[in-house]
């Protein structure tokens, strides 16, 4: 059986599960330990059953509880070359950190991973499937700025996803952010909007995505309910289920 996860997503932290058979693999560690170990409890989880946790990229919202965790934790880290540098600058012990290329496959028993790079504003950004021995595959992609070919080709037939939807363009324009960081959020290194996301739903779709996990949601620039409108009138009539990742709650992305 395969089961993954949205522990909290957000610019408060983000923290993704996924389980297959006995392999179990936490993406990202933003927030704090204790919220971490409390949301794997609430799954049937604990931190010692973690197979390996893989980083997506070195900004604060995904990697912040490292430095306590990885002293609960004894097993290795996997990310990027230039993720590997930014995390060893910040004081991440190397030793516990595998790096891989792009095109590399990491295979942990059940699960194997295949990391494709994300368009985003720090080197080293990935996107990761998820392809599992009962032959479930899932993609967690978030933190892009456009969806790139390496990004489709990771979501890809894929049977469930996570995937950015941060922002109204609208509100992004008429919010109170500063000039400068409203054209980082809108730039091809930025964040993916509501109206971009739900461009690529229905090719998603139509290659076999049945759930869509809509994550990142801006707390500023951005409501729940007006990203699952868009995203279910871009899938209008395909079979498909949205839910909407939460910043402090464990959402399912898939269970079968």
């Amino acid at each position: 059986m395969t089961e993954a996860y949205s522990l909290f997503s957000g610019s408060s932290g983000n923290s993704s599960f996924i389980k297959s058979g006995n392999t179990s693999i936490l993406v990202d560690a933003g927030k704090n330990t204790k919220s971490i170990v409390k949301a794997l409890t609430e799954i049937g989880a604990a931190l010692e059953d973690i197979s390996a946790i893989l980083i997506t990229h070195a900004h604060s919202d995904h990697v912040s509880a490292l430095p306590v965790l990885l002293k609960k934790y004894t097993g290795k880290l996997f990310c990027s070359f230039d993720t590997f540098h930014h995390l060893t600058e910040a004081g991440i012990d190397g030793k516990r950190i595998e790096h891989f290329d792009f095109g590399d496959k990491l295979i942990f028993d059940d699960i194997t991973v295949i990391p494709y790079p994300a368009p985003h504003d720090i080197s080293g950004a990935t996107c990761y499937r998820f392809e599992c021995s009962d032959k479930t595959n899932i993609a967690v992609a978030t933190d892009i700025g456009y969806v790139s070919d390496e990004v489709f080709s990771c979501r890809f037939g894929a049977d469930a996803a996570l995937i950015e939807s941060n922002h109204d363009v609208r509100m992004l324009k008429n919010g109170p952010y500063p000039q400068y960081l409203k054209e980082r959020i809108l730039s091809e290194c930025g964040h993916l909007s509501n109206e971009s996301c739900a461009r690529v739903l229905p090719r998603l779709a139509s290659a076999g995505t049945k759930t869509f996990v809509l994550g990142h949601i801006s707390f500023e620039n951005n409501d729940c309910t007006v990203a699952r409108r868009c995203a279910e009138a871009a899938l209008d009539g395909m079979g498909c289920t949205v839910r909407v990742a939460s910043r402090t709650e464990v959402v399912n992305i898939c269970k079968k």
